[in-house]
């Protein structure tokens, strides 16, 4: 690029560089200029903006070291980057001094809602920082709507049961979170309108009640048209919504299909099943003769022999810088189809073979389901399904460690080998071998690295091992066992090493510097979070740690030893839910002026989302009948119970809808 004398700047801003760069095309013949701001200081400021509070960070970018008693001010430039001499002046609006972490925090007020620009001083040295308006959203108009109705399939001149729920969105008291209120008393306008020409066949305006609930019945004339039906909801506070519905001429059923899974022994690779249909009248009489297709498919499942509620017996979730990975793969098998007709007793019989072959390449369980679709003379269908799932072996081989440890320090590993009853099965030979990734300075590939392979005997119960790693990284460790017949199940688990690491760069491509690494994988309310801040770089760092919601919730200034960590500690609370996730950010200042490599002064950042369960939100609904079998003209009773679903405290005054319909 081209660099142009600097403009002439404000008095008090720093001054600025104009570099204009040209593009050799014959579309862009012209020059395109950008902006950039030069700075020549020792200072670093990083700001950050919520919708409660202002916070800057002052350190110094020779020792990245917090800087205490550093002057911090505040200042509104109608366009800070528009200094090309036309006599703009900045000017302080708020002022403050950083304390003795370098940090100074102020509420949110007029200044949030503008564009500043931030200067700080130190002696003859400054530095600016600028930080934009935060923009405030409209919650008064975020009314949510959920609306559900008894059937969603109707014949004309029947009649629609709709039920509505609204729920508003609005900031706490002190501005720093978000919470859910019930609109009661306000009006909600429905209309229904015909597929056909688009004109309303039906209004009406209902009110919510205290719980922001609404019910209405919708009569559909006997000449309407079929198709689908949709109804406008429309509150008075800005929610809007759009219920659909069909309408279709149809017949009731005349008859039922069940089907039914293989009993018996447990399913294993290299063996079969039998599933059956059975289609019955309601009058009365198995319905014989009837064309019967079947769809069987498959798909990897879970699977844990009772007994053993803390050994993962398949793959283990990963642990990462953003918490849980979860499972990396949803492998599903080939789609089976067969037809066939109904026997006299109105069954079909399937038999289904699993070849050995197929599942030995996946070494994990399969989940089978078969669909029977009946059809009659008159062309009604009914279908029915059954699940069932097939073992990849006689034997599970489970794995139960943490899911971190430091390098250099002894880690306790338990296995156990068992049946798929539970039953721990002793002098079976196991296979364990350790591996580790490396990912490659460029690109996104990922080396895998063979440690070591142990054999070992298993134990009448679950046996323990002592493994020690002198060095921090991402290990797996992948634990072997076979059956009597030579059927194999794996399983392994991920074990995140903290410790020092060869010299890494935050500068380097796909580098991965830091790792937060939460103690649960989902928080409950009234819990202690612990989040360990792992550094993997050879040289000390200077951290700050922001928990945020709507505003800041929990802020923390803190140093890092080379290659070393630091746990973060703070209690999750009740009022955090609505809003199951939280983000936490962690910002760090690396000081290698000391390490002879050149790199000089590098930061870094690593951010998570916090999972926090809702289920003290939440409530658990049994409805039970008085009766199960009834003749036609009788009456029973319906029992609702209603609870909490993490105190299991009962829900007294709930608003309840129960809704009874045919098949």
């Amino acid at each position: 690029p081209n660099v142009t004398e600097p403009a002439p700047a404000p008095q008090s801003l720093p001054p600025v560089i104009e570099a204009t760069e040209h593009y050799p095309s014959r579309y862009v013949p012209d020059l395109r200029a950008s902006t950039v701001w030069v700075q020549a200081t020792a200072l670093a400021a990083n700001a950050l903006r919520t919708r409660t509070e202002d916070m800057v960070w002052v350190t110094s970018l020779e020792t990245g070291k917090p800087i205490p008693g550093a002057e911090v001010a505040y200042g509104v430039v109608g366009s800070p980057y528009d200094c090309d001499g036309d006599g703009e002046q900045w000017s302080a609006n708020w002022s403050g001094t950083t304390g003795a972490n370098g940090m100074i925090t102020r509420g949110a007020d007029g200044l949030s809602q503008r564009d500043c620009l931030i200067v700080v001083k130190v002696g003859d040295d400054c530095c600016f920082a600028l930080i934009s308006e935060m923009r405030e959203k409209k919650y008064a108009k975020g009314m949510s709507l959920y609306t559900f109705d008894d059937r969603k399939l109707y014949r004309p001149g029947e009649t629609v049961h709709l039920k509505g729920i609204a729920r508003g969105c609005r900031p706490t008291t002190d501005n720093k979170l978000v919470e859910l209120w019930s609109p009661g008393g306000v009006p909600v306008t429905l209309q229904c309108f015909d597929p056909g020409s688009g004109q309303p066949i039906w209004k009406q305006v209902v009110t919510t009640s205290e719980y922001g609930t609404f019910y209405a019945e919708i009569p559909l004339p006997t000449e309407c048209g079929l198709g689908w039906y949709g109804v406008s909801c429309e509150m008075g506070e800005g929610g809007h919504h759009y219920h659909e519905f069909q309408v279709q001429e149809f017949r009731r059923p005349e008859f039922n299909v069940s089907c039914t899974a293989p009993s018996g022994p447990p399913l294993v690779t290299g063996g079969s099943a039998i599933v059956a249909v059975h289609a019955s009248y309601f009058a009365g009489g198995p319905l014989t003769q009837a064309n019967v297709e079947w769809t069987v498919d498959s798909q990897k499942t879970t699977f844990s022999p009772a007994g053993w509620p803390a050994f993962h017996f398949q793959d283990a979730p990963v642990w990462g810088c953003f918490g849980f990975r979860g499972f990396q793969d949803d492998d599903s098998g080939p789609v089976l189809r067969h037809k066939s007709n109904t026997n006299s007793k109105g069954q079909h019989r399937l038999c289904i073979d699993f070849k050995a072959n197929a599942s030995q390449k996946r070494k994990y369980p399969v989940q089978v389901k078969a669909n029977g679709t009946v059809t009659d003379i008159n062309r009604q269908t009914m279908s029915s399904s059954a699940s069932f799932t097939v073992h990849p072996s006689k034997y599970y081989v489970g794995i139960k460690t943490l899911p971190w440890a430091r390098a250099n320090t002894s880690v306790e590993v338990e296995l156990v080998v068992c049946d798929v009853a539970g039953k721990a099965i002793a002098d079976v030979p196991l296979t364990v071998r350790c591996t580790s990734t490396q990912r490659k300075r460029f690109g996104n590939d990922v080396e895998v690295i063979e440690r070591w392979v142990k054999e070992y005997t298993s134990a009448p119960g679950t046996m323990c091992l002592d493994l020690l790693f002198d060095e921090g990284g991402e290990y797996t460790l992948e634990a072997r066992v076979a059956d009597p017949t030579g059927l194999v199940n794996t399983c392994s688990a991920s074990l995140l090493v903290v410790g020092r690491l060869p010299r890494a760069s935050a500068k380097d491509q796909n580098a991965e510097p830091l790792k937060l690494i939460p103690n649960k994988e989902r928080y409950e309310a009234g819990d202690c979070a612990v989040v360990t801040v792992q550094s993997l770089l050879s040289d000390p760092c200077q951290a700050v740690a922001q928990l945020q919601g709507r505003g800041l919730l929990y802020t923390e200034c803190f140093a890092i030893p080379p290659g070393g960590s630091h746990d973060l500690r703070f209690d999750v609370k009740e009022e955090w839910i609505p809003g199951a996730k939280k983000r936490l950010n962690v910002d760090v200042v690396v000081d290698r002026s000391a390490s002879g490599t050149g790199e000089g002064l590098v930061g870094a950042q690593a951010g998570m989302d916090l999972e926090i369960s809702y289920k003290i939100k939440c409530l658990t609904v049994d409805v039970r009948p008085g009766a199960t079998h009834l003749t036609p003209g009788s009456k029973t009773d319906v029992s609702v119970s209603v609870h909490n679903a993490a105190t299991k405290a009962p829900a007294a005054a709930a608003d309840v809808a129960i809704w009874v319909v045919d098949e």
